[in-house]
């Protein structure tokens, strides 16, 4: 993990994303810009790279600024590739109201290729 010197115990993971101190650490939560379809791998690579267990989004989901990062129905994947590492993003399960969603999401490492 990147060092987190300043006093408001906040450090850049990258250009969108940083660490930002909670209750208990200095290094409890991310706060991350919604990916757009070109960072959406590097996204996916924080969240298995800092061991996230809990995603919370504060955007409507409107298929043009906002589109979903996730795949769309329960069983279903989604592939991503950052350099040599290969993710797989699965759709376990979920519940769609009308003013908000929540599901399970399941991301492995399916491979390293060879540089």
């Amino acid at each position: 993990m990147p060092p987190c010197n300043n006093v408001f115990g906040t450090c850049d993971l990258n250009s969108n994303s940083h660490l930002t101190s909670g209750f208990y650490d200095r290094r409890e939560f991310i706060v991350a810009q919604h990916p757009v379809e070109s960072t959406f791998a590097a996204f996916w690579q924080m969240v298995w790279e800092q061991n996230v267990h809990l995603l919370v989004m504060l955007s409507a989901i409107d298929g043009q600024e906002c589109a979903a990062f996730w795949p769309a129905d329960g069983g279903q994947s989604a592939f991503f590739e950052v350099g040599a590492l290969k993710m797989k993003v699965t759709m376990m399960d979920g519940v769609d109201t009308a003013t908000w969603k929540a599901f399970r999401l399941s991301l492995e490492v399916c491979g390293i290729s060879d540089l």
